[in-house]
């Protein structure tokens, strides 16, 4: 609780619904402002046609694009403090073992905060590597036909090892031992005696 109050995070669930909303709000504004927003971050698409249709799918997906490039600082910055919460906790973890116990089986399970912004981040780049080959089919409208299924990007799911927490849990290990020896040096208590009466 003292590391979440440290590091407060606007909730992904926030995000999302900021970005929806972006989203949303593009079929009720000027498609040029959508378009030109988008071309502003992707300026090798901005000679191509104006779109003048009720519907176009290269305005579809810039507006989706533009939606995602509103909340891009808030993501990165939950980003960091979801990282920063993770830091803080395995400093926690060198000083409470039961900490460090937790936060070493995720590590060992490749299940922790570091892995999931990984994993995340291997999901953003497959993203852009499905934009870069769709777009030119899309704002060139080049056709597409079915040989071209074959050449599209397939997302690959990279296992990693799981990295040893060694640290972790030799700190986990000198905080056990040093408590155990505590408990065997403390002094004892001799039982009191009991007076009996005649």
């Amino acid at each position: 609780m003292a590391i979440n109050a440290a590091v407060p995070l606007r909730q992904g669930m926030e995000l999302s619904l900021l970005q929806r909303t972006a989203v949303h709000r593009a079929w009720d504004i000027p498609k040029s402002e959508t378009m030109d927003a988008f071309f502003r971050t992707h300026p090798e698409w901005a000679a191509t046609p104006p779109v003048t249709t009720p519907f176009h799918w290269k305005w579809y997906f810039a507006f989706h694009q533009v939606g995602d490039q509103s909340v891009a600082e808030l993501a990165r910055a939950y980003k960091a403090g979801v990282l920063r919460r993770a830091e803080l906790s395995e400093r926690v973890g060198h000083v409470l073992p039961g900490v460090g116990v937790q936060v070493a089986l995720h590590r060992l399970a490749d299940t922790d905060p570091q892995a999931q912004m990984a994993y995340l981040d291997r999901i953003r780049g497959f993203h852009g590597e499905l934009r870069r080959f769709y777009y030119p089919y899309l704002f060139d409208e080049r056709p597409f036909d079915r040989a071209d299924f074959a050449r599209a990007p397939a997302f690959a799911l990279r296992v990693e090892g799981a990295t040893w927490p060694g640290s972790l849990l030799a700190g986990v290990v000198l905080v056990t031992l040093l408590l155990g020896l505590a408990g065997l040096l403390r002094p004892r208590r001799r039982p009191a005696r009991h007076l009996a009466t005649a």
